[in-house]
Formats: C-alpha cells, structure tokens, sequence
C-alpha cells in the first residue's frame, strides 16, 4: 500500500482511536470505585487526612495515626455526594465530607470515642524506681513509675 493512501486513512482513524481509549481508561477507572448511598442516622467511619485534620484525635507520632475514626452518625445529606456528620464539639473539623471520606460501619452498637477515665483517676505516682537516658541526637530521660 502506498504511503499517500495511508495518509488519507490516518484521519478517520484517530477518532476512532480515541473512543477506544477513553473507554480503557474509564473502565480501568471504574475499577475500584463503589456506589456508595448513606440514610440519615446510619452509622460511618470518616477518614481524615493524618497530617492536617489531626482535631478529633492527638497522636504524638502521625504516621502511625489511624486511617479511620469514629463512628459517626450521618446528620443529613448536602448534596449529591457530601453528607454532614454529627461529631463532638471538641473537634475543629467541618461536619460535612465527601461520599470518598465515608465508610459504612457494620457493627451492631456505635464504638465509644472517648476511652473510659475510671481507672486512670485512681492511679497516683509512689515512687520512681529507675532513671536512664536514651542514646541518640536528642537524648530524652525515661524514667520507671511505681504506680498505686
């Protein structure tokens, strides 16, 4: 075939070309992704991004922050894809989230927020028992606690 009429076939195959690959590209899209539908008063965990919605819960190490909190109720829906949740008054976080940030809770009961305090208010200091200093750029003394 001579090069001139692969030229002239070149144009009526490009759109063709393209269709081809969008469709590959949405189906490879579409892979992972799920419909995801909440009603109000469902139960959900909310994924926070761990090194800037740190409000509802303090690690000192944030890499090793947890992916999910909660569980949270749904409030209402916002829009198409956003849903506001109920969260404590402590939390400097704005209620409503996108459908992404959501996963729905499986559990029969809500799991508690706060840890329960009964057993730390009791416990006092006695004595310290040992000291020592960790190697290192920033040494830091730990110290051994004798508790009640």
């Amino acid at each position: 075939m001579p090069l001139g009429n692969l030229v002239c076939l070149l144009p009526l195959s490009v759109p063709r070309c393209l269709l081809l690959m969008t469709e590959r590209m949405k189906c490879q899209a579409d892979k992972h992704r799920s419909e995801r539908q909440f009603n109000v008063g469902d139960w959900v965990y909310l994924k926070l991004q761990p090194y800037i919605q740190s409000s509802l819960a303090y690690r000192s190490h944030r890499k090793l922050a947890f992916r999910f909190f909660g569980t949270f109720q749904v409030e209402a829906r916002v829009g198409a894809m956003a849903y506001k949740l109920s969260l404590p008054p402590s939390s400097a976080v704005h209620p409503a989230f996108h459908v992404s940030q959501l996963k729905a809770s499986h559990g029969t009961e809500p799991v508690a927020l706060a840890l329960p305090t009964d057993a730390i208010e009791f416990q006092v200091p006695q004595q310290i028992l040992q000291r020592r200093w960790t190697s290192g750029d920033n040494p830091v003394e730990q110290v051994l606690v004798k508790w009640s």
